[in-house]
C-alpha cells in the first residue's frame, strides 16, 4: 500500500486530532478557518488525496464518534457532524489543483 502522507501514520494521526480540536472548538465561528482550510485543500493535492479518500475520512469520522458516545450520538448528533465535515471538504475540494495542472 503506498502511502499518502510522507511522515509516519503516528505524527499524521496527531496532526489530524489537532486539526478536529481546532475545528471543534470553531464551529461557531467557521469562515474564520476556511481560509486556512482551503490552503490545506491545496497543499493535499501534492499528496494525490482524492475524493475518494476524503469519503473514506468522512466515513470514519463519523464512526468514530458514534462508537465512543453510544446512544448519546444521536441523530441531531450526527447531522452536526456530517454538516461540519462536508463543509471543511467542500472547501479544501475548491482549492484542490487537480493533478497535472
Amino acid at each position: 500500500m503506498a502511502h499518502v502522507f510522507h511522515i509516519t501514520v503516528e505524527e499524521q494521526g496527531k496532526k489530524l486530532a489537532q486539526v478536529i480540536a481546532i475545528v471543534v472548538k470553531s464551529l461557531d465561528r467557521m469562515e474564520e478557518i476556511l481560509p486556512a482550510v482551503r490552503e490545506l485543500g491545496a497543499r493535499h493535492t501534492q499528496y494525490c488525496v482524492t475524493e475518494q479518500h476524503h469519503a473514506t475520512g468522512g466515513a470514519a469520522l463519523l464512526w468514530t464518534p458514534e462508537q465512543g458516545l453510544g446512544e448519546a450520538f444521536t441523530a441531531e448528533v450526527k447531522e452536526s457532524w456530517s454538516l461540519a465535515y462536508c463543509t471543511l471538504i467542500g472547501a479544501m475540494m475548491e482549492s484542490a489543483v487537480p493533478v497535472g495542472a
